[in-house]
């Protein structure tokens, strides 16, 4: 989540330095990552230090020696898409080749398919590094607003638009399913303003507005409407746009085309296999499996699922993170043992004809092998007693010091002798990737008579 705020007025007046300053220590509480302001074309970022809207403000000359406005925006950040920097944070700020200012945005919310849209609306538009905002004020700067009735997530959206003879100020408040097999729509993030005929003064917060506004009625927004306030029109209720097919969740599928290993034979829950068959079975699991269109992460054991089971046998990714049927021009093919990653496709079969050798259970044999499993992983780490250990060897393990970044992630967490030290959302999705290994070939016939 994150928190938004401002006063937007029909004509510039003195700064309400006051009111402005309460209200974004007040969407503090929903941010933590970065602030930022932007008032009247001008605008600045806290990081780091000044993350925080209450530390920014502090002897602030941008706040300080503002003395009048018209428009003034702040925004008090928690990263869910993207590194925390001044490049990521927000306001998100659209300039022409004048540096001109043009467009601006301030967004709370995550939109989860922002690349597919992307790709639809905005193919011109490099966004490698961007966040799913920056994504999103590209898009309607530069193609509108018909997009709203298409994202997927959640979104509460306010724009300053300085195209028109006057700023066009625009506000949005989406309602959507939570999932897929919901029925009512419900508000994707919070917006609440008070209104006058001079000014709307906004804040992702109710309380505070009583308090900088005493007497006002506040109001929360319109779902799924487009309004507008501007110096001609004052605050105007616009186009309603239809979000009734769209849901808060990441992308789901309710079947799935499951590769397997050759020859693949189903015994229960997971599948077992037979090497003696050469060719894939391509087809649907018994019973409408349900699967995610994503791959999903757990950190707390460095675990991959898809569809809410362990993923196990092949899965085509793209460097999202995102499940496709591999005929994606930049995808990658990755093995996985019973919700492992392995570094190559020689790896899974070895552990699934020992597997079935040892006449174990799954789980059984999983805990029983744990070490020698995370030895041929992705990231051969895995925790043992709370500390994250490296597996150097068959049963050879150590305290792991360095970096572990998770496939379909741009999050990268700093360990240090087993203990997390710091994490930073800089990562490049790719990265991960990097270290799947088809050449690489341990001695499997010595491994064997190592278990046995």
């Amino acid at each position: 989540m994150c928190g938004l705020a401002g006063i937007i007025r029909r004509q510039k007046a003195v700064f309400d330095y006051s009111t402005f300053c309460t209200l974004g220590i007040a969407n503090d509480s929903r941010g933590g990552d970065s602030c930022g302001v932007f008032i009247d074309k001008k605008w600045e970022y806290g990081v780091q230090a000044n993350k925080y809207f209450q530390d920014y403000m502090i002897d602030n000359e941008f706040l300080t020696g503002t003395k009048t406005s018209k428009i003034a925006l702040l925004h008090c950040r928690k990263a869910s898409v993207g590194n925390i920097s001044e490049k990521t944070a927000q306001p998100v700020v659209i300039t022409d080749a004048k540096d001109e200012v043009k467009f601006v945005l301030i967004h709370n919310g995550t939109i989860y398919n922002y690349e597919e849209l992307a790709e639809k609306y905005i193919p011109e538009v490099d966004i490698k590094g961007m966040t799913d905002s920056q994504v999103m004020a590209r898009i309607f700067y530069y193609k509108g607003y018909d997009v709203l009735s298409e994202y997927r997530g959640g979104s509460v959206f306010v724009m300053v638009d300085y195209r028109p003879p006057e700023p066009l100020t625009l506000m949005f408040k989406g309602a959507s399913k939570k999932t897929e097999l919901s029925k009512d729509l419900t508000e994707e993030r919070p917006l609440y303003l008070t209104i006058t005929e001079d000014e709307v003064v906004f804040s992702s917060i109710c309380s505070y507005l009583y308090a900088v506004r005493p007497g006002h009625t506040v109001y929360t927004l319109k779902q799924n409407t487009l309004c507008t306030f501007n110096k001609e029109d004052g605050f105007k209720i616009g186009k309603l746009y239809d979000r009734k097919n769209c849901c808060q969740s990441r992308p789901v599928v309710t079947y799935a085309n499951v590769f397997y290993e050759p020859g693949a034979k189903r015994k229960g829950f997971f599948d077992r296999y037979d090497d003696d068959y050469d060719g894939y079975y391509s087809g649907w699991r018994a019973g409408g499996y349900y699967t995610s269109k994503y791959l999903s992460s757990e950190e707390k054991d460095i675990t991959f699922s898809e569809g809410g089971h362990k993923a196990h046998g092949r899965l085509n990714l793209t460097k999202w993170g995102r499940i496709t049927n591999g005929t994606d021009v930049d995808n990658y093919e990755v093995w996985f043992f019973h919700g492992i990653a392995m570094r190559n496709r020689k790896y899974y079969k070895m552990l699934s004809k020992l597997e079935r050798r040892s006449k174990m259970t799954s789980e059984k044999f999983v805990a029983n092998f744990q070490n020698l499993i995370r030895f041929l992983s992705l990231d051969r780490v895995y925790f043992l007693n709370n500390v994250l250990v490296e597996a150097t060897g068959i049963v050879e393990n150590k305290p792991f010091t360095g970096s572990v970044q998770l496939l379909g992630k741009n999050s990268i967490k700093q360990y240090k002798d087993g203990k997390l030290t710091v994490t930073t959302f800089n990562g490049e999705y790719d990265d991960p990737f990097k270290k799947l290994n088809d050449k690489e070939d341990l001695n499997i016939d010595k491994i064997y008579r190592e278990c046995k």
